[in-house]
């Protein structure tokens, strides 16, 4: 389960960056 809770934890922070990049834009 912690292996599970560690991918959507880096998953979010890609997704995070991705968002910033878009504000960015």
């Amino acid at each position: 389960e912690g292996q599970r809770v560690a991918i959507s934890r880096r998953i979010s922070n890609k997704w995070r960056l991705i968002g910033y990049g878009i504000v960015e834009l």
